[in-house]
């Protein structure tokens, strides 16, 4: 009787241990499905930097466009939108990626948790969306604390006012909405003899007071809002080409953002110079013999 009862009591034991057994990989089993069904799920965005940028207005001469990093999941693992893979390291339109609706004209993933965007002309304040084979993820989803990561309230997305106009803005009839600072686009030619007339092309050029060429005044014509003719002066040397301009008040650019005061100070006389805008770096106008 003894020996029956710690039979059935070790029998017990082991049905016990035989059920966690069997509880255990059952467990596992539902992990496992969980892990699966977890690695189907569509693309996240974590966080975005910065915040805040500017449009690509006119391809970039008005305005460079801010490129802006998106962290999250799914960008490469998810497939391609339109089916098929993700073409990785070069632009690509395999992801689409929006800003408040606009779509950018210039997109790069990186890696499967990252990806490049460039602001797109047209685009307004509001959320960056992101498109893969899988569905299409949202910053307003981005919860939590913003340790480590980078985001804006509601995952907006604040695109700042451009403080240029592009060419094909800046004509006759829309004057008055034209900001007063000008900006040099295109030169020709870009070296030139003394006596030799010179073409500039660019815009808010009906405020400009006058030429310097490696700071001699020249002779000029202001032929249009978007172009201006000047004279190489004779005593001219290579140099920076640089345009002096009025602002008799304080212009708003238009606009609002965080980060952004978009308005310009008023100043009796202000200098621009003729720069590669994307580097912001001084261009040389060369005077020859």
């Amino acid at each position: 009787m003894i020996w029956s009862s710690k039979k059935k009591q070790l029998a017990g034991a082991a049905g016990l241990g035989s059920l966690a057994s069997r509880m255990t990989v059952v467990a596992f089993a539902i992990l496992g499905g969980l892990v699966f069904a977890g690695s189907a799920l569509a693309v996240s965005i974590d966080s975005y930097s910065p915040t805040s940028g500017l449009p690509a207005k006119s391809d970039g001469t008005a305005c460079p466009g801010g490129t802006i990093t998106l962290t999250g999941s799914g960008f490469v693992s998810d497939g391609a939108a339109g089916g098929g893979s993700v073409v990785v390291g070069k632009p690509t339109t395999s992801i689409s990626v929006k800003f408040n609706g606009t779509p950018s004209t210039w997109v790069e993933v990186g890696s499967d948790d990252t990806l490049y965007a460039v602001v797109p002309d047209g685009a307004t304040t509001g959320p960056i969306t992101v498109t893969t084979g899988k569905g299409t993820a949202s910053t307003a989803q981005i919860t939590g604390m913003a340790v480590g990561r980078s985001f804006a309230p509601q995952g907006v997305f604040y695109v700042n006012p451009c403080p240029q106009v592009g060419l094909a803005d800046a004509t006759t009839s829309n004057v008055a909405g034209v900001p007063p600072t000008p900006t040099i686009y295109k030169v020709k030619p870009v070296k030139a003899k003394a006596g030799a007339t010179v073409t500039l092309t660019g815009t808010s050029f009906l405020g400009v007071n006058g030429v310097q060429v490696g700071g001699v005044a020249a002779k000029y014509v202001i032929v249009s809002p978007t172009s201006i003719t000047f004279t190489v002066p004779k005593k001219a040397t290579s140099g920076a080409l640089t345009l002096t301009y009025s602002i008799t008040a304080s212009t708003s650019q238009g606009g609002t953002s965080p980060t952004n005061a978009a308005g310009n100070s008023s100043s009796a006389k202000s200098v621009v110079t003729w720069e590669n805008i994307r580097l912001g770096k001084a261009r040389t106008f060369t005077v020859s013999k």
